[in-house]
Formats: C-alpha cells, sequence, structure tokens
C-alpha cells in the first residue's frame, strides 16, 4: 500500500516549520514548498524528513496537486499570491487543507493599521491582473491557476490580488472576509493564540480549530533545576530587528544595547548567554562574543536548555522561545522595551504580569536588588499563562499532532 503525500508550506529554512512533521518521516511522503529556486533554501534539515518543491516548476495549483498526489496541505500562513492560489485549487478538488502556527500571534502587538475597507467589484472591474502582474515563473503560477478556475474561484483570485497589491497584509486582512483565504482546519498552539486568527481571519464559531501546544517545546517539558542556588546570569532571547528592518533598529543601536548588557553585568561577574534568531546576521553576533568576554553565544536549543538548568534571568522581546522559559517555575523574566521607533512590543506579555518591562539599564539595577520579590509575584500567574499561551507545557504536543493528523 503506497504512503499518502503531505505538503507542507511555509519556510523551511527555520526549525519549526520541519521539526513538527519529523515524526512523519516514515508514515508519510513529506513535501516542503515555499522557495522559488534551490538558491533560497539555506538550511537542509527538512531533507531528512522529505524533499523539496518549488512553484516555478509546476504549472499551476491544479498540476501540483495532480504531480503530487497530495492528500492533506498544511499551511504556516495563507498570505502570498500562490498560496492562497493552492489553497482555492484544493479546496475545489476536495484536499484538506491545515492552518498550523509557527509563532507568537497577538493583538495588542498586531501593526494593523485602519483603513476604509474597499469595494471588490470596483476593485476587480478597474484592473485586469493579466496586465499588470509581472510575468516571472513564479508568478506564472498563480496566474494560471485562475486561468483554470472556476468562474467563482477566478473571480476571488482576481480579488486577492487587486487588494494585496495596494496593502500590506494586515489591511489585506481587513478587507477580505471570504473564506476562499481560510484553511478548513485550524491547528492551533493555544486558545490565546488562535483568537487572533478567529479576529483576524473573520473565522466562525463553527470553525474547526484544535489546541495542542507548541511541538517544538516538548524539550522544555522536563526541565528540573539542577541545584538548589540558581544564578543570576542572563538568558538572552534575541529578535533579527536588524536583519528584518523593523522597529528602528539597526547594527550600531544593538550595539549600544551589548556594550550596556556586558557593562552591567561585568562587575557582578555574570555572563548573559544569547540565543541568537534563525534570520541573526552572526558576523554580528561572533565579533560581539568576541570582543565582550561576558557575552557568550548559544549553539542550539540543547545548548539554552542547559543553560536554564542553572540560571535563572531571562530576557526578551516578542520571541515565541520566550513562552517556554517564562513557564518554568524558576525563572525570573524581563521585557526589553527599548527600541528607536518608541514602540513597546510585548504589551501582551506585560499584561499577564508574568514578565517585567525593563527600558534601560537604570531599570535592571533596580530590579535585580528585589529579583525574590519579582520572582514571588511572577509565580503566582505562571500555571495560568502556560493555560492560554502554551496549552499545556507537558511534552505531548507532537503526539497530539500526530493523533490529529
Amino acid at each position: 500500500m503506497s504512503k499518502e503525500s503531505y505538503i507542507i508550506v511555509g519556510d523551511h529554512n527555520r526549525e519549526i516549520c520541519t521539526s513538527q512533521f519529523k515524526q512523519f518521516k516514515n508514515i508519510v511522503n513529506l513535501y516542503f514548498l515555499y522557495f522559488k529556486s534551490k538558491k533560497d533554501i539555506r538550511n537542509k534539515e527538512y531533507a531528512k524528513y522529505g524533499k523539496a518543491l518549488f512553484w516555478k516548476d509546476f504549472y499551476d495549483a491544479y498540476a501540483l496537486i495532480k504531480k503530487t498526489k497530495v492528500k492533506k496541505v498544511f499551511f504556516f500562513s495563507l498570505e502570498t499570491f500562490n498560496e492562497i492560489a493552492l489553497n482555492v485549487a484544493c479546496k475545489k478538488t476536495g484536499i484538506k487543507t491545515y492552518h498550523i502556527e509557527h509563532g507568537i500571534r497577538n493583538l495588542e502587538s498586531d501593526p494593523s493599521e485602519t483603513r476604509i475597507i474597499h469595494n471588490k467589484n470596483t476593485i476587480i472591474k478597474s484592473l485586469n491582473p493579466f496586465e499588470i502582474i509581472i510575468k516571472t515563473k513564479n508568478r506564472r503560477f498563480f496566474t494560471n491557476t485562475i486561468k483554470n478556475s472556476t468562474k467563482e474561484d477566478a473571480f476571488n483570485l482576481k480579488n486577492y490580488y487587486s487588494i494585496r497589491s495596494v496593502n500590506g497584509i494586515a489591511d489585506t486582512f481587513l478587507n477580505i472576509t471570504d473564506d476562499y483565504r481560510i484553511a478548513n482546519h485550524y491547528i492551533s498552539f493555544s486558545s490565546e493564540i488562535y483568537n487572533y486568527h478567529f479576529i483576524k481571519d473573520h473565522l466562525s464559531k463553527n470553525q474547526l480549530v484544535n489546541f495542542i501546544g507548541v511541538p517544538e517545546f516538548d524539550k522544555y517539558s522536563s526541565i528540573n533545576v539542577q541545584t538548589k542556588e540558581v544564578y543570576n546570569n542572563i538568558i538572552y532571547i534575541s529578535q533579527a530587528f536588524v536583519e528584518q528592518g523593523i522597529r528602528g533598529w539597526n547594527q550600531e543601536f544593538q550595539l549600544n544595547i551589548i556594550k550596556e548588557f556586558s557593562s552591567f553585568l561585568e562587575p557582578r561577574k555574570l555572563k548573559m548567554f544569547v540565543k541568537t534568531h534563525p534570520l541573526s546576521d552572526m558576523t554580528f553576533w561572533n565579533k560581539a562574543a568576541k570582543d565582550f568576554k561576558n557575552i557568550i553565544l548559544l549553539k542550539d536549543h540543547n545548548d539554552l536548555i542547559e543553560k536554564i538548568k542553572f540560571n535563572r534571568i531571562v530576557f526578551g522581546f516578542s520571541s515565541t522561545l520566550l513562552l517556554p522559559l517564562i513557564a518554568q517555575k524558576h525563572t525570573v523574566c524581563f521585557s526589553l522595551e527599548k527600541h528607536p521607533n518608541g514602540q513597546h512590543i510585548n504589551s501582551f506579555l506585560n499584561s499577564t504580569k508574568i514578565i517585567c518591562r525593563v527600558s534601560n539599564i537604570k531599570n535592571l539595577r533596580i530590579n535585580f536588588d528585589k529579583l525574590e520579590e519579582i520572582h514571588s509575584q511572577q509565580s503566582i500567574y505562571k500555571k495560568e499563562f502556560t493555560r492560554k499561551w502554551l496549552y499545556k507545557l507537558d511534552g505531548k504536543s507532537n503526539e497530539r499532532l500526530r493523533d490529529l493528523v
């Protein structure tokens, strides 16, 4: 009996887009789809579990479905033209689609702007997609799917192009309430994270959804503090603000942050262990670790887990990786809210009373003098935080995903 085929649509350079599916390696044929060509692939971890597909190699979404004989498609997002085209084609051909999480989603830090909702009929009459879409191999997948779709589906795809081409993704979601952009089934980490999709995707109360926890964090469920006295070294979870050009960050600003931390830690004979973001510029971080002896780079999740067993101070921004560290009984957690553009991005965490906001080194000094008090306050809310944001941290999220699929 031949194995079924699943397509995973998401950035498989990122571990979270591959690790959830490694348990299916010998059960189904896995295909990873996201990039235009092989040159875009930086991480080949996916190759241990399946094969990469490329949009340019298929005439349209219907040809992709026929060629791969896919039974289920998992989307980490439904945003790009090709993703929407594949979702529409799957629904038309009876292929079940799933929306699966790849990070924190919350309404308080969402950058949406309120704009006037466009009339889709007016837009479609004024714009002809075939006149304005650039004829690249990647884009032809979308236009060819339109050509081979029913009148209604073609109308919806043209509508999506018309709106998305003149709006950011947040405003596109605001404008489009039709369910052609929605997967059949949502697999979400937790109730609070799903609430973001429920509102932004205009979901009905009857939408099929299951909460599973975070599969990537199963490894964090059995952390045991290895000594009665944990140390006050800092675990710093970085974000790729510089690389992504957001929040006003640049390398000079990031370097000044590192200098301030190093100067603060030096007289206390403490260290800062840095878990870099997958998109981080490692040339910068390697130089920082060389220049500042109390800045230590962590290699991977296993290295992070080992360090968190002995150290209790956690600093970060809005990284998903903060969640399992915050949930640990012994940790004291801080949100670094210092950005050139003046924005605060961790208000949703601060509102849970599970994290303490710090905006400068003076704040840090004050809070370091009352760590026990802060830890006692945060401990009260850790159980409720885990339920809302992680569902469960019991090491069984992968098992729940497998049973569900």
